[in-house]
């Protein structure tokens, strides 16, 4: 993602950015502010949207590595994702230094309402939604737009 971000930057040199996430793309976010990456210069990313981001954790992520620990050998990220404190995602940077709106579905099954929320956010909006499809509700989208625009919801 980083270099993704880089060569956008080098694409459009006098431009800032703004990311849209989804889910662990939140997660993979932060991370790459928590790292040095050539090309990639924070001060070019302008806001930030994340939609349904572990960004606490996820106590199904918890749940299901409890329940079934073979399971993590195949999907990697479990542990990290847990609503633990000493999960990795508790680790990352909370990119305070930006402007940052989380969008919350109130139906998501996989990461509650209170987990999505990240220190310094500029806002926060929980809507009637479920985890996969909450990119396509037309609420969501005119959220992200707003955001994007304003950042505010």
């Amino acid at each position: 993602f980083a270099g993704f971000l880089a060569e956008a930057m080098a694409k459009h040199p006098r431009k800032k950015l703004h990311i849209v996430s989804h889910s662990l793309g939140g997660i993979v976010t932060r991370a790459v502010f928590a790292g040095s990456h050539p090309g990639f210069d924070p001060d070019r990313i302008d806001r930030i949207v994340m939609l349904a981001p572990p960004n606490r954790g996820s106590h199904t992520a918890g749940r299901i590595n409890r329940l079934f620990p073979t399971l993590c050998r195949f999907i990697k990220p479990l542990p990290e994702l847990t609503s633990e404190k000493t999960a990795a995602v508790h680790q990352l940077p909370t990119l305070d230094d930006f402007e940052v709106g989380v969008i919350a579905g109130k139906y998501d099954g996989k990461v509650s309402v209170e987990l999505t929320h990240l220190p310094g956010q500029a806002d926060h909006l929980t809507v009637p939604a479920m985890h996969t499809f909450l990119m396509n509700k037309k609420v969501v989208k005119n959220a992200v737009t707003s955001f994007l625009a304003k950042g505010r919801f």
